[in-house]
Formats: C-alpha cells, structure tokens, sequence
C-alpha cells in the first residue's frame, strides 16, 4: 500500500491562529493553569465537586435537627421559651403563630431531634469525609488508601471539630458585641472583621491540604494554593450573600427549593476552588520532589 501522506503544513489564517495558540500556551504561567487543569481533571475534580456539595447539604439537615434539639432543652422552661418568642415576634409580627407552635413542637420532640440529628450528623458527616478523603487521595497521588473505618473515624473526628467550632463562635458572640461597642465608631473595624474570616478561611483549606490526603505536601507547597483557595472562597461567599436574595427572589414559585438550590450552587463552586487549589498544591509537592 503506498505511505500515508504527510499532513500539510498549515497556511495563511490558520498559520496565523496556530502560531498565536502556541505563544499563548507556551507562556511559563499559562502553561502552569493548563497543568493544574489536566491534574484536576484527571482526577475528576468537577464530578467530586458536586457530589460533595450533595453531601454537604446531606450532613447540614442533621445538624439542623440537632440544634432544634439543643433549642428545645434550652428553652424548656416556659419563661425563657416566651422570652425568645417574644424577641421573634418583635422582628418578624406576621409570623407569630408560626413561631409559637414551632417552639411548642421543638420542646415536644427535643429528645428525638436529638438523638436523630446525632446520629444522622455522625453518618452524613463521616461519609461526606469518605468523598473528601477520596479526592484528595486522586489529586496527591503517591499516597496509600484508608481502610472504611478509619475514614468513618476521622469522619466523626471532623463531626467533633465542627461541632466545638459551632459552639465556640456562639460562645464568643458576646465578646465580639462587647467589641463592637468599644471599637465601632472606628471606620477600620469594618474592615477588621472580613480580614480575619478570609485568615480562617485560608487555614482552614490549609489544614485540609495538609491533613486530609495520604501523601500531603509540604507547608511550603501548600501555602500559596491555600491562600489563593481560601481568599477566593471567601470572596465568593461575600458575593453569594449579595446574590442570594436575587436568586432566592427569582425562583419564589419553587419555595424551598429555591434556597436549596443557591446553596447547592455556591457550595459547588466553593468545592471547584478548593480541589483545583489542591492540584496547584499537588503540581508545586512534585515540582520540589524532582528539584530534590
């Protein structure tokens, strides 16, 4: 059979657009995007994206029923539950016989929202940790894989360490309100507060970069892809917060699944960044082990 015909050499526009591609991708920082993606995507960064965002609002409706729960033991002395009544009466008139037989109901069924909301939280919670534990398995490879039970364990683990945050930052409320009224005619505060939720934000992405996978980088490589990850889900949940309402507001006919579904949306993106910042930490972990 006579040789396949060598491809021609292309010509005029198309020359042209083939030579600008390969300027733009053979500059050392686009280069570098290109590589996080094809990481990222190679271990199905988008598809886990979503399926933890699933299983976030999974773990957050047991939560939910714990705290109506917690409610119903605090406020089962009938003048604390008509103080709070009253004070949700105040800000919200029209719903006062909502909010009269919801407390009435929370009180009632405290101990089996308790105990539902403990252990839906320990379950949901320790399989959203399976999710995540896989990821970050797939995008820092090198690294071995966690038997069941030990994923269920940090699971709970996490559970613990969330709920003892939950409880801390009520616990400081007052002490921020103190705060406030001693600083808040200083036109900085307002500025004071956002910095330090971005510097939790950002370590907190670092911790799970460093924790979570199997075979984490180095807190050298790890830094800089959490600052940018943790920075950026920040801002976007400051930009979700402005656009809930529109969305909320746009989709009033389907009710709550309205709410869900902003929620949904904002936890997926919130998931994209932290697993592509991931494949920038897993990029810079290989690029100091070939230097080494």
């Amino acid at each position: 059979p006579p040789p396949p015909a060598e491809p021609k050499p292309s010509t005029g526009r198309r020359a042209r657009v083939d030579a600008i591609a390969m300027r733009v991708t053979g500059n050392r920082y686009v280069s570098r995007v290109l590589a996080v993606m094809a990481i990222a995507n190679e271990a199905g960064a988008t598809l886990f994206a979503a399926a933890l965002a699933f299983s976030t609002m999974f773990a957050v409706i047991p939560l939910v029923l714990l705290l109506a729960g917690v409610l119903g033991w605090l406020v089962e002395d009938p003048l604390p539950r008509q103080s709070l009544l009253d004070q949700l009466i105040g800000f919200f008139p029209p719903l006062a016989d909502f909010f009269a037989s919801s407390l009435d109901g929370v009180v009632r069924g405290r101990g089996a929202l308790s105990i539902v909301g403990v252990v839906g939280l320990l379950w949901g919670a320790s399989a959203y940790y399976a999710g995540l534990d896989e990821v970050m398995r797939r995008l820092f490879a090198g690294g071995g894989v966690r038997g069941e039970l030990s994923r269920r364990a940090r699971g709970v683990i996490t559970v613990l360490v969330l709920i003892l945050l939950i409880a801390g930052t009520v616990s400081l409320s007052s002490i921020w309100a103190l705060i406030d009224e001693l600083v808040g005619g200083l036109a900085i505060w307002g500025y004071v507060v956002p910095a330090i939720a971005l510097a939790v934000m950002v370590l907190v992405v670092l911790a799970v970069y460093k924790l979570v996978p199997t075979a984490p980088p180095s807190l050298r490589a790890a830094l800089a892809p959490a600052i940018f990850a943790g920075v950026a889900i920040g801002l976007l949940t400051n930009l979700f917060s402005l656009l809930a309402p529109v969305l909320i507001g746009g989709l009033s006919g389907f009710g709550v699944l309205a709410t869900v579904f902003s929620a949904l949306i904002w936890l997926n993106f919130s998931y994209q960044i932290l697993l592509y910042g991931a494949a920038w930490a897993r990029m810079r972990r290989d690029r100091e082990s070939e230097k080494a």
